[in-house]
Formats: C-alpha cells, structure tokens, sequence
C-alpha cells in the first residue's frame, strides 16, 4: 500500500520578530545577571609587589592619599575620628584585619600614626595594599 505525500513546499518570507524579541531577552538577561567589578574611591598611585592574598568584605580599609585625605571604607574621614572607628571594628571582630592603601608620596610618618593608631584600638593584623607587579 502507497501513501499519498501531501507535503508542499510554501514560499513566504520569514517573520523575524520573534528572533530579535529572544535575542534581546537573552541580551537582557546576560547583562543583568553578569557581575562588573567596579572600585569606588579615590585613585591612590600604590607601590608594585608581587601578592597572593585577595581583600575579604570584612576587611578595614583606610585610604591615605598624597593631598592628605583619609577614606575609612571608601568614606571621607578625620585623623582625629579613625581612632573611634578602630575601636568601634576591634569591638565587633576582634580579629579584624586593616588594609591599608597609601599613596607612594604620603610621608612614612603618616602610614606609621594610622598603624600605632589601629593596634591602640586593638586591631592586630594589619597589611598594606599594593598592585600587581608588571612585567
């Protein structure tokens, strides 16, 4: 027994909305569910070294730029006010970690009174950050 085909071949154009409208979602969905790295703050010029150990969110993060201005936490601050603030993180986490980013021309003198400052609140590891190394 031999069936009949009734398969025809229509000749029409392709609608081509329906392919953008998914393409255009996909766009969406892929920006919006992917992650930008993005560093607030104040440039600082950091001095080169080669380092294995990332910044944790529970980090401290006091930044000391060459004019003088203290960031606590990406947060304009006071000399006299880091003191409080130390002892206030000390007293939360006792073993909070302070990082500190200083510019290459800030004095010794100054990266020194922020260090004594925070080992007074309690605040015992402290590290300095630098950038990568080039090569």
């Amino acid at each position: 027994m031999r069936f009949k085909r009734r398969l025809t071949i229509s000749k029409g154009f392709l609608d081509m909305t329906p392919l953008i409208d998914v393409v255009l979602l996909l766009l969406i969905f892929f920006m919006l569910s992917s992650s930008f790295v993005f560093n607030p703050g104040v440039k600082v010029d950091l001095p080169e070294y080669t380092s294995s150990e990332s910044l944790d969110k529970s980090d401290l993060v006091v930044t000391i730029t060459r004019e003088g201005l203290y960031l606590y936490n990406d947060n304009s601050i006071l000399l006299r006010e880091l003191e409080n603030k130390f002892r206030q993180a000390a007293s939360e986490n006792p073993n909070a970690r302070l990082i500190i980013k200083s510019a290459n021309e800030v004095p010794h003198g100054i990266v020194v009174k922020v260090m004594v400052m925070a080992k007074e609140a309690g605040i015992k590891n402290q590290a300095f950050a630098t950038r990568p190394k080039e090569d």
